[in-house]
């Protein structure tokens, strides 16, 4: 009896692991108040995995990682949004690329890490790293380039961003908001998107409004479009 209970306990440990290391195929709507409001909110950038799901890969820990590759890692993320922010960026999930011939991965991928940052109480923002056996990034930037934009994580709340799209005249039923990256703006943004067209955020289906998350301004009011999208700046 006592085997068969601690066989059943590790089980039970690997399947929270398995679920605490990668986001689940639906996105669960979070909410909080703002005022007399029940606002729905996602996780940041939830596809973040994407760029890893398709890969043949085994979880890791960053000590199976050659130092050079540790050594960039930390570089990247140092030279892409400084030492203040980096200290904010929470280790995740790492894992090992193993190549095979039935699954597709970004070329030359061999090294996959995770990190998150709290953008208020139980919001996350995450990001996602996949390197080549030399260290060079091969995934998307998922952050701000700080040397272009110095004040980028100075960002207005979700409960400001909410009270923007109610006075906007362009509505959003249903809506959630959540903070996504736009490359072309260099910046975080807030986007209000319909709750049916939101489960994975960064690849949202309109109508979705788009708030600089730095400044508050509305830039973006998008009705419909042919395809997903992927950088809320475009």
């Amino acid at each position: 009896m006592g085997g068969k209970m601690i066989i059943d306990n590790c089980k039970l440990i690997i399947a929270l692991l398995v679920i605490s290391v990668f986001p689940l195929s639906a996105q669960r709507h979070f909410s909080t108040a703002c005022g007399s409001y029940k606002v729905s909110y996602n996780t940041g950038n939830f596809d973040y995995f994407g760029v890893v799901d398709g890969c043949p890969f085994a979880v890791a820990d960053t000590g199976q990682f050659p130092q050079p590759i540790r050594a960039e890692i930390r570089n990247y993320l140092l030279n892409r949004v400084g030492a203040d922010f980096f200290g904010r960026l929470k280790y995740s999930a790492c894992q090992v690329i193993k190549p095979n011939a039935d699954k597709t991965c970004l070329h030359d991928a061999q090294y996959a890490i995770q990190y998150y940052f709290e953008v208020e109480d139980s919001m996350r923002y995450y990001i996602a790293l996949v390197m080549d056996l030399n260290g060079n990034l091969l995934s998307r930037h998922m952050l701000p380039d700080v040397k272009r934009n110095p004040k980028f994580d100075n960002i207005i709340n979700l409960c400001d961003a909410f009270a923007i799209t109610q006075a906007d005249t362009f509505k959003i039923a249903n809506q959630v908001l959540s903070l996504q990256y736009s490359d072309t703006k260099n910046a975080f943004v807030w986007v209000a998107a319909t709750s049916y067209g939101n489960k994975y955020t960064n690849a949202t289906k309109p109508p979705y409004l788009t708030i600089n998350a730095q400044t508050g301004l509305v830039f973006k009011r998008v009705v419909s479009r042919m395809n997903f999208i992927r950088d809320y700046g475009q």
